[in-house]
């Protein structure tokens, strides 16, 4: 039998080629490692991954995108880099002498680096929120420069304390350090010694730190106040959604709205920071996520049935119908009309529209397939819950948390305790906290228990105005940043900056609040609620009191970290972005325009708020003169004055008091008056510079008039100068009966030589020693003084008169 021929080897099919079907060799025939055959041909199987990894050269694609993770990586802190060492140039290049002369302030001594490194910085942190808002590292760094640029400026670049209502906070921090708290103490600042909280902490750490004066750090006060307010605006952004991208953008435009200045050495910055860290607690943790009765929606039902029955048939075909109880045409689709569920009817929809020809188009290009890809069908809710997970017990810890922290409000301001019961209340009144009842009555229990335990005195002694602009809602909101006297134009365009700076973030945050709730369902609407109800709390307190002209700047401080909220939902409203860049184009832009309004609102009045070397060493110079009892008199307050021994004098301030009709209508008449018996015989009258510039930009007094009164003191004689400075000049009264009073001061008047017509003499500060009778006599008269004013009680702590 003839031997079968041997089988031909396979031939290679050209590729393309479909293969002959193979019968698999069964599975039990195969060997260990024997390959896995393929459904298509050996030489069209993929090579393994090891294979893939090692044939790939590094081609220009990689190299590209390496070299982009990289710059993603390095460009903010590059940025943040030429930031810093721009604002250190610029810092090294402004002239303060010029800021009490310049019109704009600060502003228009500031050089172009400076300009150039608040641009970068704005650039930069819009650039990295959009492409990575979850690098926290480098947003907190860009958030912490802002926060230095904006407020560690002016205390760099003046080296004095800034804003006078400082420098006599300095003085009560001064008088607990040597005296003690003293509710019945009284006077211009006893104010402060009813509700001496934040003092007497600051007192504690200036006595513990082993410092002199709190005058030494009291500067940096603006810098760490707003570290401090971050921290809780921050959590409060966190509890109204998860989008990164807000709750830094809500940070941001925090502060850049925050031009009130009211974040200074002063109870109300610690108290406001109280204020925020018990209302992001209540938010956080203490929501109230129970299901809510709708026994109010089922009574407006009934009654929308009622009126259809009696309304004409026009009308009646426009109310809301009945909703049905199931079925296809439910009213509880998204796209009804809010208002038309919420009472148990629903609309009609519309019909939908066919896409005409252009859109049809768009549909197909590729900027739409690429925005569609970037956009889930079903975006995560990012939304989180009020109060989920949150326990009994643990809110019960919580509320315990949150006592000892409104009783630091309470003792430490006046207003804030009362925001903080109307916050508490609007939340509970809503159904957004939990437990309801409990927490506004602690508030309030809290509140009225310290007023009559350390408030009440002065209360009693000041009621006239406690309840001074009462009622008055649009009389207490029409407060303005400068004067209304002979502004000068510049001045005018600052409060115009202040304005519209306030406009355009309330404007943002009405637009933000709407599109926020357009992009989202039931519940997340009624937890964004919160936002526009703490927003509109502060509007009860302007109906409430004046507050010294500060109420409506005070309310848009409460209201300014919601409005920050609100404002950041503007630009990103759901969890995705189509059109990211766009967006961030629009954000870059906002931020430095938001940016050009704080530097226009806050450094555009430091012509007043800024106190020269002179000005300080004067005041220096005047509480170490004169005598206990003096009676200081100046036009205003805005100087430093009663940063020590504040207890030991009278003050007697010009402007808007009884004293300033007659004190222009006869300047030299009026101030010999109140320099002369009952009041006291050593008196000195202060002129300075940052006086004229106040009256200039929020005085009622016109800079004329501020011109004239002092022209006229100097040339009648009947004063001489005892100080005599750059920009300052410190007065007394010539009696001319009886032996001059004497003075305690280290600068006594030259011999003065007498010229043929002489009608002002002028005393030089030359030491010069006192005889020994002289010296006696200035020992006798301290101790009578202290031993009749400052008579011993009670735990050998003396009591001021």
């Amino acid at each position: 039998m003839a031997a079968a021929p041997p089988a031909a080897p396979p031939r290679a099919a050209p590729p393309g080629t479909a293969r002959p079907e193979t019968a698999a060799p069964p599975a039990g025939s195969r060997t260990a490692g024997e390959r896995v055959p393929l459904d298509v041909a050996w030489w069209e199987e993929p090579l393994p991954p090891a294979e893939i990894a090692r044939s790939r050269r590094a081609g220009t694609g990689a190299l590209v995108r390496a070299s982009g993770r990289v710059a993603d990586l390095l460009f903010p802190w590059a940025c943040l880099v030429a930031v810093a060492g721009l604002w250190v140039f610029a810092l090294s290049r402004v002239q303060a002498g010029r800021v009490a002369t310049a019109g704009f302030g600060l502003v228009s001594v500031l050089p172009a680096a400076f300009w150039a490194a608040a641009a970068v910085l704005m650039v930069s942190f819009c650039w990295i929120v959009v492409r990575a808002p979850g690098r926290w590292p480098v947003l907190g760094a860009h958030l912490l420069t802002l926060v230095v640029i904006l407020h560690a400026t002016p205390a760099i670049v003046y080296g004095t304390l800034r804003y006078s209502w400082a420098w006599k906070h300095v003085g009560v921090v001064d008088y607990i350090i040597h005296h003690g708290i003293d509710f019945n103490l009284g006077g211009v600042l006893g104010v402060y010694q009813g509700w001496p909280g934040f003092f007497a902490l600051n007192a504690f750490l200036t006595s513990g730190g082993g410092l002199q004066s709190a005058l030494s750090y009291a500067p940096w006060a603006l810098v760490v106040n707003d570290l401090l307010w971050l921290g809780p605006v921050l959590l409060i952004a966190r509890a109204f959604t998860a989008d990164w991208r807000m709750i830094w953008i809500t940070a941001w435009v925090f502060e850049l709205g925050n031009w009130v200045g009211q974040d200074y050495f002063s109870p109300q910055a610690f108290a406001f920071f109280l204020f925020l860290t018990v209302i992001a607690i209540c938010l956080r943790w203490l929501g109230d996520d129970r299901p809510r009765p709708h026994w109010l929606r089922a009574g407006l039902a009934h009654l929308a049935d009622w009126a259809r029955g009696y309304a004409p048939r026009w009308l009646a075909r426009s109310l809301p119908a009945r909703r049905q109880p199931a079925g296809p045409a439910s009213p509880h689709g998204p796209g009804g009309h809010a208002w038309a569920r919420w009472l148990g009817g629903h609309m009609p929809r519309r019909r939908a529209r066919e896409p005409v020809q252009w859109e049809q188009a768009a549909q197909g290009s590729l900027w739409f397939r690429a925005a569609r890809h970037a956009r889930p069908d079903r975006p995560e809710d990012a939304v989180p819950a009020e109060g989920a997970g949150v326990s009994r017990s643990t809110r019960l810890v919580l509320v315990i948390a949150l006592v000892p922290l409104m009783a630091a409000i309470a003792s430490s301001h006046q207003l804030t305790p009362f925001m903080v019961i109307i916050a508490l209340a609007t939340l509970a009144v809503f159904r957004h906290l939990r437990p309801r009842v409990l927490l506004p009555l602690v508030a309030a229990a809290i509140a009225a228990g310290w007023i009559f335990y350390g408030g009440l005195p002065w209360l009693q002694a000041n009621n006239s105005q406690v309840f001074s602009g009462f009622g008055a809602l649009w009389a207490n909101s029409a407060q303005h940043i400068v004067g209304g006297g002979q502004v000068s134009p510049d001045q005018i365009i600052v409060e115009w900056g202040a304005r519209l700076l306030s406009a355009a973030i309330g404007l943002m945050a009405l637009a933000g609040f709407w599109r926020y709730r357009r992009h989202r369902d039931k519940a997340a609407r009624r937890s964004w609620n919160r936002v526009g109800l703490l927003g509109v709390a502060a509007i009860p307190m302007v109906a409430g009191n004046n507050y010294g002209g500060e109420i409506i700047f005070r309310a848009f401080l409460f209201a300014l970290p919601f409005m920050a909220v609100a404002a950041a939902a503007l630009f990103f409203p759901r969890p995705w972005s189509p059109r990211r860049y766009l967006v961030g184009a629009a954000l870059t832009v906002t931020t430095v325009l938001l940016a050009g309004g704080f530097f226009l609102s806050n450094y555009g009045t430091d012509a007043m708020n800024y106190f020269t070397p002179q000005e300080v060493t004067a005041s220096q110079w005047l509480y170490r003169t004169a005598p206990a009892g003096a009676q200081v008199i100046a036009v205003n307050s805005n100087f430093p004055w009663a940063f020590v021994h504040y207890n030991r004098y009278t003050y007697t301030f010009l402007d808007g008091s009884g004293y300033s009709n007659d004190t222009l209508r006869n300047p030299v008449q009026e101030i010999s008056f109140l320099m002369s018996p009952p009041y006291p015989r050593v008196s000195y009258l202060v002129f300075t510079r940052s006086q004229a510039a106040q009256e200039a930009i929020s005085g009622p007094w016109s800079p004329n008039d501020f011109s004239r009164v002092y022209g006229t003191l100097m040339q009648s004689g009947a004063f001489k100068t005892v100080y005599l400075a750059k920009g300052v000049t410190i007065l007394q009264k010539i009696h001319r009966t009886g032996r001059a009073p004497v003075s305690l001061g280290a600068h006594p008047k030259p011999p003065v030589h007498h010229p043929a017509v002489r009608r002002h003499r002028t005393v030089l500060h030359r030491h010069k020693a006192r005889p020994p009778g002289a010296r006696a006599r200035l020992r006798a008269l301290r101790a009578r003084y202290y031993r009749r004013h400052h008579t011993p009680t009670l735990g050998g702590r003396p009591k001021a008169p």
